[in-house]
């Protein structure tokens, strides 16, 4: 559930041929800013890290690594961004069709649906590079707004 809205500016570029992606994911933070996921006290996200951190705790690797009700409190808590966050550098952003920024994203909720509440407080995420095959699949059928 999102709150508020949380401004992104993404581009998706088609390209002719694919070939393996040179960005490497954002390494992520050890901790959240500060909360405790829950609706009075929700986990803190001041940085880039901290955003890559959220990503992880929803990727199978990291909820087999903790105990369930621990991964579901990641899955369902609460979330609210407290700064802007730059992904990638954007002065080139025409250009990452044929030359990729720095850093990939791994999107929140790839392998487990993310169910909790991440409240953007108006902030702006910006710089999102999402490499993905079925961004340049002419028979790509997906549509991310009808995911489980």
């Amino acid at each position: 559930m999102v709150s508020e809205t949380v401004h992104t500016e993404t581009v998706a570029k088609v390209v002719e041929e694919i070939e393996p992606t040179t960005a490497v994911f954002i390494e992520p933070a050890e901790k959240f800013a500060g909360g405790s996921g829950t609706k009075e006290d929700p986990y803190q996200i001041s940085n880039a890290q901290e955003l890559a951190l959220l990503s992880e705790l929803c990727t199978r690797e990291k909820y087999n690594e903790l105990d369930v009700d621990e991964a579901l409190g990641y899955i369902k808590g609460y979330y609210v961004l407290t700064a802007e966050i730059q992904l990638n550098d954007t002065s080139d952003i025409a250009n990452w069709g044929t030359k990729e920024p720095k850093w990939q994203w791994q999107p929140i909720g790839e392998t487990y649906r993310f169910e909790g509440n991440f409240d953007g407080k108006g902030h702006t995420i910006k710089g999102m590079y999402i490499y993905s095959t079925l961004l340049v699949d002419g028979n790509n059928t997906s549509d991310p707004g009808n995911a489980p």
